[in-house]
């Protein structure tokens, strides 16, 4: 249906500029994947670093949540220089 593509091709030009995603996962009840960006658009390999955890284990802090969050998109940065694929 339409609005559902729609929304789907938003959500994929958001997760597109900003290099990362963060939700609960539409797959598995109670489980919050968090996935960052390996490399740019245009270089030579496109991977991503994907982290999933039970959501209990995060806690209810927004702080969990952001530091996990933030792990997950140094990683993928550090990936990224150690490899030549941040430009």
């Amino acid at each position: 249906d339409k609005p559902k593509q729609d929304r789907f091709l938003n959500k994929l030009s958001s997760i597109s500029e900003q290099g990362y995603d963060f939700a609960e996962s539409e797959i598995t009840q109670g489980v919050t994947d968090i996935a960052a960006r390996v490399g740019m658009p245009g270089s030579p390999i496109l991977a991503t670093v994907a982290v999933s955890s039970v959501s209990s284990n995060l806690g209810a802090s927004k702080k969990d949540h952001g530091e996990l969050l933030k792990a997950t998109i140094e990683t993928a940065k550090r990936i990224s220089e150690i490899n030549g694929l941040n430009s």
